[in-house]
């Protein structure tokens, strides 16, 4: 028989730097499978809370204090005498052991120094997003979760974190790739900068379905998200502000959402679109935009919806579309002063703009270049500037042009 313990020596206090289960595993060595133990196995927790001594152990005893399976949260992360763990890697490898699970982390800085690897089932919430931070190190240590294609990770949830001073241009300070079915929400993104010639991200997602990044807030980095070749992603409800970069970037991608963000000053763009399609631009509000509020690059059949545009450059375009853009959607947008041009076209075709207001431009609310051909432009409100129209077959009618 394995070396007996009690009940009551098994009782952690919070400053105990030994676990319950390090004690387990120190004291019991093996479990007698004999039956008669106990008899029928829905007996076994009847049988050892009557017992003064616990000989062994099932890992079907539902007791909190015992079996991972029945703990809120299947591991704690936290200093030295507040957590099973004080290295979040070391808690993500074995919750992995048994089948994944929520992990907290209590407040405090945890620094990487290497990536952090993240595994299907996995979650990672914090106690405090301003205070449990997940600092990179000021280099390319990453939240990094990567799947194969056929073989894509799924069910993978990072919330209430706090992340920052990730220096990597091509991974980000979190990574998704072939990952499917996951959140990022509620987190903090600061200071994922690359100093050098290429630009950091907050997100970078590659070949990922389904991904939901909700009610984040991201201040002085180079770009918030990044997807490249994915589709049904939702980036919604998310406070961008000052980033050095593009605030959101779509590449290659389908079928994204892009609502209801607030994106505030940015060194270049703030959502671009390059080779998208199926996509919806809408609800968001965007100021402070040094190039482009939306830009559509080779990007068709998308939708520009209800947006506000508000207080950018004055070298800006709020709506651009290039490069054989077609059958795109731009209606009820509200766009502000200080801009260059409110909707231009550089390469679109067949597309309709419409219902949209458009408020003293420096130069054009619309301007359609040479080969922007057969637009439909159609009850706008051109306030304080006019138009261009420099294609063939478009029609502009019932604007009202004061």
């Amino acid at each position: 028989m394995a070396d007996p313990i009690s009940w009551y020596a098994l009782g952690r206090l919070v400053n105990d730097p030994e676990t319950i289960l390090e004690a387990v595993d120190t004291k019991v060595l093996t479990h007698n499978l004999d039956p008669s133990a106990h008899g029928q196995e829905n007996e076994v927790v009847w049988a050892h809370r009557v017992e003064p001594l616990l000989d062994h152990l099932s890992y079907t005893i539902y007791n909190i204090k015992l079996n991972p399976a029945a703990r809120v949260f299947k591991a704690i992360v936290g200093s030295g005498l507040e957590g099973d763990f004080t290295t979040i890697q070391a808690a993500i490898d074995w919750a992995n052991l048994y089948g994944g699970g929520t992990i907290f982390i209590k407040n405090g800085i945890y620094t990487l120094a290497a990536d952090l690897t993240l595994y299907s089932n996995i979650s990672l919430l914090g106690e405090d997003n301003d205070s449990t931070i997940i600092d990179c190190g000021n280099a390319s240590n990453s939240l990094r979760a990567v799947g194969v294609l056929g073989t894509h990770l799924r069910n993978i949830t990072i919330e209430n974190v706090k992340i920052r001073n990730n220096t990597s241009t091509t991974e980000g300070a979190i990574y998704f790739s072939y990952v499917d079915d996951s959140f990022i929400k509620d987190c903090i993104f600061t200071n994922n900068i690359n100093s050098g010639a290429g630009y950091g991200q907050d997100i970078k997602l590659s070949n990922c379905q389904r991904i939901l990044i909700e009610t984040n807030y991201s201040y002085d980095s180079d770009t918030f998200v990044d997807t490249n070749a994915g589709g049904s992603i939702i980036v919604r409800n998310n406070a961008v502000s000052n980033v050095l970069n593009d605030a959101i970037e779509l590449d290659s991608s389908y079928a994204v959402q892009v609502v209801l963000n607030s994106i505030d000053t940015t060194g270049n763009s703030g959502i671009i679109l390059t080779g998208c399609n199926f996509c919806k631009v809408a609800l968001n509000d965007l100021g402070g935009i040094t190039d482009y509020g939306v830009y559509l690059n080779n990007s068709p059949r998308n939708v520009i919806a209800t947006n506000t545009f508000w207080d950018s450059g004055a070298s800006s375009e709020s709506i651009r579309l290039a490069s054989t853009t077609t059958y795109v959607t731009i209606v009820g947008n509200s766009i502000g002063a200080n801009n260059t041009k409110g909707i231009h076209f550089v390469g679109g075709d067949k597309c309709v703009i419409s219902g949209n207001v458009i408020a003293d431009c420096d130069i054009d609310a619309v301007d359609l270049d040479s080969g922007c051909d057969y637009n439909i432009v159609t009850n706008n409100q051109f306030l304080g500037s006019g138009y261009t129209d420099g294609g063939t077959g478009n029609v502009f009618a019932n604007n009202i042009d004061v």
